[in-house]
């Protein structure tokens, strides 16, 4: 019996909604910057398991994820300012098929140990990339979910009408992350269509995973809004108890000083 099956078949409504699944990698799917740190093919060919596996975010879950995914014939693809053959290797380690991830589906402009410099930068956005894969898999924006640490490329590729989700670095894309994200996702098609605009609104956080830049809907906003006013109300109200407490310790003290004062003076003038 196919256990993974079993398992990842709880996300199938979820999954569903989309036929294109994107990721960056650096920061994303690893937890370090392999481009930043120089990190070269032959770094990761070498490299013991131990360590390979604790560079990634969360590599048994991405990897089952995938094939689940690709079993269910949706598409799945790195877009990376990252290198090329870097991102492969990484990648044909982890997964048993080296045939998973490959020249049509890992996208960056690097290839080698090339690197960037005063007239090779990398874009501003990954917009143009995600563009290209889309039509290269011909499917509509609306069936595309992305997931990337940067901001910048999270917030200007929702202008395409695309799902996009910011990762935290520190933890990358992981199974609580994806656990996470699907609750909220659910909660926001049922309350407003897709389309319609919705606030984005830094309250307290929803889950440790999630932020602010992900679409929160008017009726978690009112919520969190109301959770805040009784916090808010209930410091008043402890702040005030603490007044009124600090203030009779000193009407104690004044009264002890007084007496005290009263029957010195009292017994001088008696001698």
């Amino acid at each position: 019996m196919d256990s993974t099956k079993n398992i990842y078949s709880n996300y199938d409504n979820f999954i569903k909604k989309y036929d294109l699944f994107i990721w960056d990698f650096d920061l994303t799917i690893i937890k370090i910057h392999s481009y930043a740190m120089e990190v070269k093919s032959s770094d990761v060919e070498g490299m013991n398991w131990k360590r390979l596996m604790y560079q990634f975010a969360d590599p048994i879950f991405f990897r089952d994820l995938v094939n689940y995914l690709v079993s269910n014939k949706k598409k799945v693809a790195i877009i990376s300012f990252g290198t090329y053959n870097v991102i492969k290797s990484y990648l044909d380690r982890l997964f048993d098929d080296n045939k998973v991830f490959g020249l049509d589906n890992i996208i960056t402009p690097l290839e080698g140990n090339q690197r960037y410099n005063k007239l090779f930068k990398p874009s501003a956005d990954k917009n143009q990339y995600i563009i290209d894969i889309a039509r290269h898999y011909s499917v509509d924006y609306p069936k595309v979910i992305f997931f990337d640490d940067d901001t910048n490329n999270i917030n200007k590729s929702k202008e395409l009408g695309i799902s996009s989700y910011l990762i935290n670095p520190r933890n990358g894309f992981n199974k609580k992350f994806w656990d996470d994200l699907i609750p909220q996702e659910f909660k926001i098609n049922k309350t407003t269509p897709r389309n319609e605009n919705k606030i984005n609104y830094p309250l307290k956080n929803i889950n440790s995973n999630n932020n602010s830049n992900n679409n929160i809907s008017k009726e978690q906003i009112e919520k969190f809004e109301n959770e805040n006013e009784n916090i808010l109300e209930l410091e008043n109200n402890n702040n005030s108890s603490s007044f009124m407490s600090v203030y009779m310790t000193w009407i104690n003290i004044l009264a002890i000083v007084f007496i005290v004062v009263y029957f010195v003076i009292t017994k001088y003038y008696k001698e």
